[in-house]
């Protein structure tokens, strides 16, 4: 009997490490190894979301830097240009129209429509976008080359510095978004 005795508790110590420490971990109520592995992967998931989220927020801000850095290389083109960049709450409120686009080559003002309608009907048919606005003080404004970037905008600004309209007057008018807005 006392040689039963020992071998059952000889099988009850070995069988446990035979088995591994699962069998002594579900009895204590402690996760398995199965548990174990499956909280690890889901911890090497969350280090990939967190690491490929700031990776993204460090592209967005080296695209933010570029962009940046881009804007103002344009800006010193156009400063030693002589092009002058004004904006909107600087010319007075535009009476009638809400403006499609930020960026405008202001090519012209005149006290006859007339002139300003064969103005804008010449750079149209040179492959110019134009539109004729009235900033309240009476004269008709030519407005060129719509644009929403500074880039955008300096290009069409050579190409209109290189056409036969060119003038030395010219300008670009910002009208930033909250100051496109139709005024009355």
């Amino acid at each position: 009997m006392r040689k039963r005795l020992e071998i059952c508790l000889l099988l009850l110590c070995v069988l446990p490490a035979l088995s591994g420490c699962d069998f002594l971990r579900k009895a204590a109520g402690r996760p398995t190894s199965a548990d174990i592995e499956i909280k690890r992967q889901q911890i090497v998931l969350a280090e990939q979301r967190r690491r490929e989220v700031e990776d993204s927020l460090a592209r967005e801000e080296c695209l933010r830097q570029q962009r940046l850095a881009d804007s103002l290389a344009v800006m010193d083109s156009l400063a030693k240009a002589g092009c002058l960049i004004r904006n909107q709450s600087e010319t007075g409120r535009i009476v009638g129209k809400t403006l499609s686009a930020r960026y405008w080559l202001v090519t012209g003002a005149f006290r006859k429509p007339e002139n300003a309608r064969r103005r804008c009907e010449r750079m149209e048919a040179s492959g110019f976008t134009c539109e004729i606005v009235s900033f309240g003080s009476g004269l008709d404004v030519v407005l060129a080359a719509p644009n929403n970037t500074l880039r955008g905008i300096y290009g069409d600004y050579r190409r209109y510095v290189e056409s036969e309209f060119k003038t030395p007057d010219v300008w670009i008018l910002d009208a930033a978004p909250e100051a496109a807005q139709e005024k009355r």
